[in-house]
């Protein structure tokens, strides 16, 4: 989303819903999914952290 010029705000009040694993077995099958594109998204952001922060006047590189 940064890298597409939009804003990121935190907002206390938004709401989420999402299934939880219940055992340490479905944790751990969930990180080891997720941990390679979560690794990715974080290279290619590094990567592209000047792009974000022109385009992005509140992305800072503290941030990133």
């Amino acid at each position: 989303m940064l890298q597409a010029g939009y804003k990121v705000e935190y907002n206390a009040a938004a709401d989420a819903f999402t299934f939880a694993p219940e055992g340490f077995d479905e944790f751990f099958n969930q990180r080891r999914r997720w941990g390679p594109s979560t690794k990715a998204y974080i290279i290619d952001i590094i990567m592209d952290a000047n792009h974000i922060i022109r385009i992005n006047r509140v992305a800072k590189a503290v941030i990133l």
